[in-house]
């Protein structure tokens, strides 16, 4: 519910208004933010304007979010927040909020948005947050998918039109990603997209109309991530995902992803070194073998994903004879072990 109490000077163009939000719906703040969807939840407090309509003083009192929701694109993950906020004429301050991922994952938000009077938002805030999903995308036919649950920091900064996203975080642990390589030239794909702003007819817009994106210009998202993967996480290359040959990896590393949406562009870099894991062969579905991948094997990430380098060596151990290969069968008679080796080398895409 929404509140409007005041009076409106028309002589002096002066207002003195308060708003009362009881459990106000959050989903007027729909593509504020490109790249963010699903907002939900509620906020509540009394707002006081007073000032010219056009650019009023505000301040604020008992003012709160309650279960507010919103859903990252491209990581696949929704978000909760709960607690306080501060509203000024110059900043919305987010005051130790509560976070959550909806499962295990849990944080605090701090910081918030500076403004003047509602105009020129910029984000200032800090995520600090523990065994959060940060990566939960469940759809096979992505080029990347998978869970990722981590610990860090993420930070929020810029223009809402113009937003930098930074994440430093560390697996933790019962994560796992999947990387279906391609062969030939990989052409690019949209990593987001952007809705245009919905139009709302309500006594709340007057106050939001500073917070909506100018139309006119492409709204821009950047987003830098260091990872740093454990043995806890299962790294999975779909060699060929019609014959189920891959790879499954755990090791350890450090990556940096940095995506712009906009751009359509994606870029990975850093080393994974591999330390245990199996490589699924199938030769024409006649014959299915787990080789068993040998410590200090590598991937090597140079930006595109396809232009990774691989440098596995893996084995596979069993007892056979070995009639048909040597002629003097009195040496073979009996079973003997053998180790058969495969090595995986070259670009992802190859």
């Amino acid at each position: 519910n929404l509140g409007c109490y005041g009076s409106l000077n028309t002589a002096e163009d002066l207002l003195d208004a308060r708003v009362e939000m009881d459990r106000l719906q959050l989903g007027y703040l729909s593509d504020l933010i490109p790249g963010i969807s699903g907002i939900g939840g509620t906020v509540s407090g009394d707002l006081r304007l007073s000032g010219p309509p056009g650019e009023p003083d505000i301040t604020a009192d008992g003012t709160r979010l309650d279960d507010a929701t919103l859903h990252v694109d491209y990581t696949g993950v929704t978000y909760h927040l709960d607690g306080p906020l501060s509203i000024d004429s110059q900043r919305i301050s987010l005051d130790n909020v509560s976070l959550s991922d909806g499962e295990r994952g849990s944080g605090r938000v701090s910081g918030g948005l500076a403004h003047n009077k509602l105009k020129n938002m910029k984000a200032a805030m800090q995520l600090d947050f523990s065994d959060m999903l940060v990566f939960d995308i469940d759809d096979v036919s992505e080029d990347v998918y998978g869970h990722v649950a981590a610990d860090g920091t993420i930070h929020l900064s810029g223009p809402l039109d113009d937003l930098a996203i930074s994440c430093n975080a560390r697996n933790a642990g019962g994560s796992d990603i999947h990387v279906l390589l391609k062969s030939g030239t990989v052409s690019s794909t949209n990593l987001l997209t952007f809705k245009q702003p919905q139009v709302w007819e309500d006594p709340y817009e007057r106050m939001l109309r500073g917070l909506r994106t100018n139309r006119t210009k492409t709204n821009n998202i950047d987003i830098k991530v260091h990872l740093e993967p454990d043995q806890e996480m299962e790294i999975n290359l779909d060699l060929d995902r019609s014959n189920g040959n891959a790879v499954t990896a755990r090791g350890e590393g450090a990556v940096d992803v940095a995506i712009a949406p906009v751009k359509n562009e994606t870029s990975v870099t850093g080393d994974y070194n591999i330390s245990s894991g199996n490589v699924h062969f199938s030769a024409l579905g006649i014959a299915t073998r787990d080789f068993a991948i040998k410590d200090g094997s590598s991937l090597k990430f140079n930006g595109d994903i396809q232009d990774s380098d691989l440098d596995i060596d893996a084995s596979y151990v069993t007892k056979t004879s070995l009639a048909n290969l040597i002629a003097d069968t009195t040496s073979v008679s009996t079973r003997r072990t053998v180790e058969c080796g495969i090595n995986i080398s070259d670009k992802m895409r190859n």
